[in-house]
């Protein structure tokens, strides 16, 4: 949450600022940015990340919700997670998608279908058809595992051409 007298007076658009302009007890008004972290004892801000999906991918701010909807759209594809993959060399992260379809799409198909409603830095790298995407306890996709797997075996990914 950011606060203080810089803070901007709203949106141009009053109706967003419902969920990120919020009143803090003991500092006024606050914006929500968006951000997991903490301060320390020190006074260092650590960033633990993100409260929602969005991610950040050579500069690109993309919302991986929209990905998913995007994949899920594929007549043949039932359900979709997309998530982020490090790179082992310290480079830009990859973005990746997991999916459940009635049958195998072939990625030039699925990419073509892609491109027609997303911006190429939006398209997927990497693509990886599931039986079923893995569930947590609490039942939402476990991405943590998904990208894990994507790690240990990233030949299992089908990588889509560029």
């Amino acid at each position: 949450m950011l606060t203080g007298r810089g803070l901007a007076a709203g949106y141009v658009r009053p109706s967003d600022d419902q969920c990120r302009f919020v009143e803090m007890p003991g500092h006024g008004r606050a914006y929500r940015t968006g951000d997991l972290g903490w301060v320390a004892p020190d006074g260092s801000v650590h960033v633990a990340g993100r409260i929602d999906h969005q991610v950040k991918i050579n500069g690109y701010r993309l919302e991986l919700t929209e990905i998913e909807s995007a994949v899920e759209s594929h007549p043949e594809v039932r359900q979709c997670a997309a998530f982020i993959l490090p790179s082992a060399d310290e480079g830009p992260v990859r973005l990746a998608a997991s999916y459940v379809a009635h049958r195998t799409v072939p990625v030039r198909e699925l990419r073509e279908h892609l491109r027609r409603t997303l911006p190429s830095y939006a398209v997927p790298q990497q693509l990886h058809r599931v039986d079923e995407l893995p569930l947590t306890t609490a039942g939402k996709v476990d991405r943590k595992l998904l990208q894990a797997t994507a790690v240990r075996a990233p030949q299992a990914l089908v990588a889509v051409e560029r």
